[in-house]
């Protein structure tokens, strides 16, 4: 019979039906609670992550989301504002304006890298960036990373409150840069250049072009022995 019900049929009503719970829509997490758990233990900072970098003060800088550096010379012949602040007060002054601007960190250097630069030695870095390092390191909370090539600025520069290295020469000009960034436990940049200032000079300048076969290969192939030098170092 049509709509009958069969012998040994049973049929559940649509009260009797079990319903699955529907999904919930998941919103898109910003990217910092991509990092968020409700485990205590886990927001103690990861040192051996690549999203925290850490530094000489016991202090770690997060690397999950984009950080601002400002940049100060202290020198009387930088390219892009060599002399503007190379009194202590007129450095400060600018470091605190790049911090109310939105910089995290400050990188402060005593010697030039523009092609042509005279070098500067050791002592006359540290006179430039240490009084500097420490009236910064007094008026904000702000990450210092010290831009020099040589171990005993940098050592000086650590003590005055910087936080970490930035090297050029990604610790072949000085020996003992990599052993002294192991020591102190704190971070350390590794650049690529060409050649070193005294012997560079601008592009529109170079009597031949540089020779790459691939720009790209050449200079991750020179970071990667770099960051395998420092890590045999102890970094």
């Amino acid at each position: 019979m049509a709509g009958g019900r069969r012998q040994g049929e049973i049929r559940s009503s649509p009260k009797a039906k079990s319903q699955k719970p529907k999904a919930k829509s998941q919103k898109p997490t910003a990217l910092s609670d991509q990092y968020r758990t409700p485990n205590p233990e886990s927001r103690i900072p990861n040192y051996h992550s690549p999203m925290h970098w850490k530094l000489a003060t016991n202090r770690t800088l997060d690397f999950t989301r984009p950080r601002l550096m400002g940049v100060l010379n202290v020198t009387p012949d930088s390219f892009s504002d060599g002399g503007a602040y190379a009194t202590t007060d007129a450095a400060v002054v600018r470091a605190l304006e790049m911090v109310r601007d939105g910089a995290q960190v400050i990188d402060v250097g005593g010697e030039s890298t523009r092609p042509g630069a005279d070098r500067i030695d050791a002592d006359e870095q540290i006179q430039r960036v240490v009084p500097v390092i420490e009236k910064i390191r007094a008026e904000a909370d702000v990450f210092i990373t010290i831009d020099t090539t040589r171990a005993a600025v940098a050592a000086a520069a650590l003590d005055a409150g910087a936080d970490a290295i930035n090297d050029v020469s990604a610790g072949l000009e000085d020996d003992a840069m990599l052993a002294l960034a192991a020591s102190r436990g704190c971070g350390i940049i590794l650049m690529h250049r060409l050649l070193p200032p005294e012997l560079d000079s601008y592009s529109d300048r170079y009597e031949t072009p540089p020779v790459f076969d691939d720009v790209v290969r050449t200079t991750r192939a020179f970071l990667q022995e770099r960051m395998a030098a420092a890590q045999r170092a102890g970094v």
